[in-house]
């Protein structure tokens, strides 16, 4: 998925340009969005080794584990979703389109993991099958989640416009994503 991150965010335009007060260049707007998605993939994964390093012995404990593992999600989700409102639109033609697309997407990213946290809180840790469907559904709906990540570039990825596919393909932090 890390590789179609960072190739749909290397093409990505939208139709007309939307109004926005501060509208960034291609080249920081590029460095601005792939450290952020950067930083945002790096403490996923270190979450999910955190959940992981220790396997659950008991249902409360993978509870527990599951929980903090969507808890951390969702709160690295919120901080990229404020790092790309605070990078603005790109100065390019559609550039308030496809930041608003990126946007909208992770925001529906954080609500999938804002609902993974409440169903799981409210699953009982004392009935080990009940735990392990309800951990099951957690599972699909971030994975569900994730699925939006794909779905915001391919929106955003109708059409190229060169000054973005220069600017990702000059940015170091943009080659990381698709390493």
């Amino acid at each position: 998925m890390v590789l179609a991150v960072g190739v749909a965010l290397a093409t990505m335009t939208i139709g007309a340009s939307a109004s926005a007060p501060t509208k960034a260049k291609p080249a920081a707007w590029a460095a601005t969005v792939c450290g952020s998605l950067g930083t945002w993939l790096d403490k996923l994964d270190a979450a999910a080794a955190q959940a992981t390093a220790t396997p659950p012995t008991t249902p409360a404990e993978g509870k527990k584990a599951l929980t903090k593992l969507v808890a951390s999600s969702l709160g690295a989700t919120k901080k990229l979703v404020a790092s790309l409102k605070k990078a603005g639109p790109p100065a390019v033609k559609g550039g308030g389109d496809v930041s608003s697309i990126v946007i909208d997407q992770f925001n529906q990213v954080a609500r999938t993991f804002a609902a993974a946290k409440k169903n799981l809180k409210s699953v009982s840790s004392s009935d080990g099958p009940a735990f392990v469907a309800a951990s099951r559904i957690a599972e699909d709906e971030l994975e569900s989640g994730l699925e939006h990540v794909q779905a915001a570039f391919n929106a955003a990825s109708v059409l190229d416009v060169a000054p973005l596919v220069s600017a990702f393909n000059a940015e170091a932090a943009c080659a990381t994503l698709t390493a």
